[in-house]
């Protein structure tokens, strides 16, 4: 429930696996509802993990959590680590996700459900349409064949735009060399005297 109509709140909300979106003044027909479609969809044990994943978010002083509700079919929600994601690949309606140890995991929601969340408050970057990378595990970039090779070899193929987008980026992410205060005081006294 927010006092909010903002539709990033709906966004976020729904990517940390809630089930319905409520803005106050609450309408009590609207309440019944999200309560019907909660009991009738969500296992007791699915439902303690999402209020765990929920909790966890509200005590991260900076509201970034480390888990992922991941939607499978047949009604399963597995929580992963979003640290342990190479990266995400969509699939018409569906998204698969890969780990770092080598399992997959197929969402039965698009990219999109989870492209907002690792791009605004994780270290993700959109390659492509259907390519979402984990940036922690980019090992070298080719833009002239637009080939991102992972740590663990694999090799992702951005799109014309994903490419200069992920050049510029990285180019905008060069290690720049820090001056200490004693660099800074000299050449200021310079310039002054």
């Amino acid at each position: 429930m927010t006092g909010h109509r903002k539709f990033d709140y709906a966004t976020m909300a729904f990517a940390y696996s809630a089930l319905d979106f409520l803005t106050k003044p609450i309408d009590p027909v609207f309440l019944q509802k999200a309560v019907q479609k909660a009991q009738q969809r969500v296992k007791p044990e699915q439902y303690l993990k999402q209020i765990d994943l929920f909790m966890e978010l509200i005590r991260s002083p900076d509201h970034k959590n480390t888990r992922l509700a991941v939607h499978l079919a047949g009604g399963i929600v597995e929580f992963i680590t979003i640290d342990h994601i190479l990266y995400l690949e969509a699939d018409k309606a569906t998204t698969t996700f890969i780990l770092q140890d080598q399992t997959s995991l197929k969402s039965n929601r698009n990219l999109g459900q989870y492209d907002f969340l690792l791009q605004t408050h994780h270290n993700f970057f959109s390659i492509s349409n259907s390519l979402l990378v984990n940036l922690n595990y980019i090992k070298r970039y080719d833009h002239r064949e637009k080939a991102v090779t992972l740590t663990n070899g694999t090799v992702l193929y951005a799109s014309r735009r994903g490419g200069q987008d992920l050049r510029h980026y990285m180019a905008n992410q060069a290690v720049k060399p820090e001056l200490d205060k004693n660099t800074i005081l000299a050449f200021l006294k310079k310039l002054v005297l």
